[in-house]
């Protein structure tokens, strides 16, 4: 599943972050999406998908680690 506003959403200066995260969160099948957007050329997209990348590892962190395919494509 996949949210085609999400990283619209995220790009914008005012979006709440921590919300974001939240429903991140409850829906882990966004954090796809999140990863795809620390390539995007838009700088406030990549560094709002860092920032929210950043909460989740601060609360959940076990999410990030089933993710660590995309996490390490990224590193290379």
């Amino acid at each position: 599943m996949s949210d085609p506003k999400l990283l619209q959403h995220i790009s914008k200066k005012d979006s709440d972050k921590e919300a974001i995260a939240a429903k991140v969160m409850d829906m882990p099948e966004l954090l796809s999406e999140i990863f795809e957007g620390l390539n995007a050329d838009q700088a406030n997209i990549k560094y709002g998908c860092d920032k929210i990348l950043r909460l989740i590892s601060e609360k959940a962190p076990a999410l990030l680690y089933l993710h660590k395919d995309c996490a390490s494509a990224l590193a290379s």
